[in-house]
């Protein structure tokens, strides 16, 4: 009982260190495993090889756009993915950029009934080239 109390908290002490002292996309490696199927982290990966340094990038933030909310923010200028879908999920990401800095990068991804494909994305990725 004793030994796997002490077990337990080494292994809590180690996470602990881990995450307090790696770097964010080591981090975010970590936590890429337990998110895998969810749809941010999806759409994260279909661009993340496209970048610089595809090893080093991490996901920051995503969020969830619609038509209406397009519509309410920006009825004048409502971008052009919102006239085939309804929905958008946005994420944000640092990526290394020419010099070898990071820089904030934004993501869009199309949602088919309120889920992430990976056809539907890719299609609108190819047509917004």
């Amino acid at each position: 009982m004793k030994t796997t109390f002490i077990a337990i908290l080494i292994i809590a002490l180690s996470l602990g260190a881990f995450f307090l002292f790696a770097p964010d996309y080591q981090k975010d490696k970590l936590v890429g495993l337990v998110t895998a199927g969810t749809d941010e982290r999806k759409c994260f990966n279909l661009y993340k090889e496209d970048f610089r340094d595809p090893s080093t990038a991490y996901l920051v933030d995503s969020y969830i756009w619609t038509r209406e909310d397009e519509l309410k923010y920006q009825p004048n200028n409502i971008a052009p993915v919102f006239e085939e879908h309804e929905a958008v999920l946005r994420v944000s990401a640092q990526a290394k950029n020419g010099f070898g800095a990071y820089g904030q990068v934004y993501l869009e991804c199309p949602l088919k009934d309120g889920r992430f494909d990976r056809l539907t994305a890719a299609m609108w990725r190819i047509s917004n080239l």
